[in-house]
């Protein structure tokens, strides 16, 4: 007996006060039964997201996993990627109502495959300004030595750089820097105390390539 392929739905908002209906209801419309929705109330780049990683649990070949909106998956490109890959990795589909995105065909796969490689054009360019701005500050005398628990670690100065581009960093606590600096790089010598953050920021960031966010003209129901 064959299994027959199952559609699930997706949804996000960054903070509990914010809604799901508008989700919740494209979803439903687009034809997924509303208890195979899964919905998480959390900002795109945490890595907790308990209803995300519940889905990709039950998930299985053929399966269809539909969302709103792109960005539900992930606030940022990179995020995005990963969790796409996640379901390219497990060979299941992916819609995305808003982008009109459907990856159960053949434009919609290729469509998908182009934004996939701007992303990972984003992230190699990221990589190289950061490296870049690196030997520079290094060839003018700056030490990057093993004490510098940021400076020294070219995936936090990525995430960071990723975050304050895009707004985010400038209303994160240092609690949630650090977090996110432990996050990114698990490799790396865990960061425990707040005030390097703050040494770091008081000192303009070293490092860090940072330009100022690009003005976000979408809507997050």
């Amino acid at each position: 007996m064959t299994d027959v392929p199952y559609t699930f739905g997706y949804a996000r908002v960054s903070t509990e006060d914010q809604d799901l209906t508008l989700q919740l209801a494209a979803l439903e419309k687009h034809g997924v039964p509303l208890d195979q929705i899964y919905a998480d109330k959390a900002s795109g780049s945490t890595m907790d997201r308990k209803e995300l990683a519940a889905l990709l649990r039950i998930l299985r070949p053929g399966d269809t996993v539909v969302v709103w909106k792109l960005d539900r998956l992930g606030r940022t490109l990179s995020g995005v990627v990963e969790a796409a890959d996640n379901f390219r990795a497990l060979n299941i589909e992916l819609v995305s109502l808003t982008e009109k995105i459907d990856t159960t065909s053949a434009m919609g796969r290729m469509f998908f495959h182009i934004i996939l490689a701007f992303a990972q054009l984003e992230r190699d360019l990221i990589s190289e300004r950061t490296k870049a701005g690196m030997a520079a500050r290094k060839a003018n005398g700056a030490k990057f030595g093993k004490a510098d628990f940021i400076v020294s670690y070219p995936k936090r100065l990525q995430w960071f750089e990723r975050e304050y581009r895009e707004g985010r960093a400038q209303d994160m606590t240092a609690g949630e820097v650090i977090k996110g600096f432990n996050a990114i790089d698990p490799k790396a010598p865990r960061i425990k105390s707040e005030e390097t953050y703050r040494k770091w920021k008081r000192k303009g960031y070293p490092g860090a390539l940072l330009q100022e966010p690009a003005l976000d003209l979408s809507e997050e129901p």
